[in-house]
């Protein structure tokens, strides 16, 4: 499995950080040429292209609003520029806004969609018109999340978007196959550099419903998204895998009072 994803394009959105940039070096360790896609932060998206080219490994960064439909444009024309081709796609950016579905406003809603579904909706279809094209066609692995099937609290939008990810996923597979694999990856609760300090002591609160006893880690679901984009799973497609350390075979977790909500960020128009 480690050499087959030798020289292959990759492309990983939301990858300057968290479970994105854990996807992008350990796809980039196996020999991927990668694209560091990043809306905000340009810095944190240097700093893990420089880690991966210090391996003599190509990685190249590329900022983009992907509400904008232009913007998406722009990437997949600046990937012809430099590769000419794409041969995985790793829908991985995301947003989460939690809030009472009586509280949020449809900003909540308008940015959590257009983030989590309307944009790996696009970025999948221009992958798609490339891979379509080619003779070896493709690999698009979209992350999810298992609040996407459990539907917790205050997740009204989030879980909606990750829902219909889902959906998504299968339909493509359908529709695009069999020059292009499409699957998905549904983490559980994975700390990361935004959600560290929330999770540094709440192990023993969260361990009565995590089978396995431990929060999940980056490379629980880069090693995941490995097999999945490799030709190991040459016969797997239109499936949704959790990768959750069992939680929902209890279906539950802990309650949370419903929190105050911040300002969402502005919309924007293509």
């Amino acid at each position: 499995m480690s050499h087959s994803l030798k020289n292959k394009r990759v492309v990983v959105t939301g990858s300057s950080s968290g479970i994105g940039a854990g996807i992008t070096k350990h796809l980039a360790n196996l020999g991927a040429r990668v694209l560091i896609h990043y809306c905000h932060k340009k810095e944190n998206a240097q700093q893990v292209a420089s880690k991966i080219r210090e391996t003599g490994t190509e990685a190249l960064i590329f900022q983009a609003d992907l509400r904008s439909a232009r913007a998406i444009e722009k990437m997949f024309l600046f990937i012809d520029e430099q590769w000419d081709g794409l041969d995985i796609l790793v829908n991985n950016a995301g947003i989460v806004f939690k809030g009472s579905a009586l509280d949020a406003d449809a900003r909540y809603w308008d940015n959590t969609l257009n983030l989590n579904l309307r944009a790996p909706y696009l970025t999948s279809r221009e992958a798609a018109r490339r891979m379509l094209s080619q003779e070896n066609g493709g690999s698009i692995v979209n992350i999810s999340s298992i609040y996407g099937e459990r539907c917790p609290e205050y997740f009204s939008a989030y879980s909606a978007s990750k829902a219909g990810l889902n959906a998504m996923t299968r339909v493509l597979a359908i529709e695009w196959g069999p020059k292009i694999r499409v699957n998905a990856v549904s983490p559980g609760i994975i700390p990361v550099e935004r959600t560290k300090d929330l999770f540094k002591n709440a192990l023993p609160e969260w361990e009565p419903y995590l089978p396995l006893k431990r929060f999940g880690k980056v490379e629980d679901i880069a090693s995941l998204v490995e097999f999945l984009c490799s030709d190991k799973a040459s016969w797997i497609t239109g499936h949704v895998y959790k990768c959750d350390g069992g939680m929902l075979l209890r279906g539950n977790a802990p309650q949370r009072p419903a929190p105050d909500l911040p300002d969402p960020p502005p919309s924007i128009k293509d």
